[in-house]
């Protein structure tokens, strides 16, 4: 292969010369791979040969070892995406349940404001309770003793514990 390189370096210089103004000597015009002129450029050739060579090995590993790494990361990168996935589908489900928790509080937020009025009425009326029962969107007043509202106390907070279990 060098002598072929060398013959095409040669034909290639020998016809460019002239543009650049140089004239090559006669006797060196015709390639003679035996001359000492054609060994330099045989071996000057073998060694730009020998350098591409091991540059063409060169490319060829970092190529492996990014397609490699293309691979790995593809891989990485589907996992990552199902996980993500999964993670998504149990944080929703989280979110889901933090907002039943809030709504759990705000009910029971509402059921002890409603018990600390029945507890302050019947401190104020000794045992007679003055009542707005506004659940179910009925407004009205009722007139109850004493046990009848803590009955009704103790069914409010039966109905909040139950709602504030997560």
């Amino acid at each position: 292969m060098s002598e072929k390189l060398a013959r095409r370096f040669h034909d290639i210089y020998e016809r460019l010369a002239p543009a650049f103004g140089y004239e090559t000597r006669e006797e060196t015009r015709r390639f003679d791979p035996t001359s000492k002129n054609g060994r330099l450029m045989s071996a000057v050739t073998d060694v730009i040969e020998a350098d591409v060579q091991a540059e063409n090995a060169r490319l060829q590993r970092d190529l492996e070892i990014m397609t490699q790494t293309a691979a790995t990361q593809g891989d990485r990168a589907e996992k990552a995406e199902a996980e993500a996935k999964r993670l998504g589908g149990h944080i929703s489900d989280a979110i889901a349940q933090v907002e039943t928790w809030r709504g759990r509080a705000k009910n029971a937020e509402a059921e002890v404001e409603r018990l600390r009025r029945i507890l302050l009425a019947l401190v104020a009326t000794g045992g007679e309770v003055v009542m707005e029962d506004d659940r179910e969107g009925a407004a009205f007043s009722t007139v109850r003793p004493l046990a009848n509202a803590l009955a009704e106390a103790r069914e409010v907070l039966a109905e909040s514990a139950k709602g504030a279990k997560p």
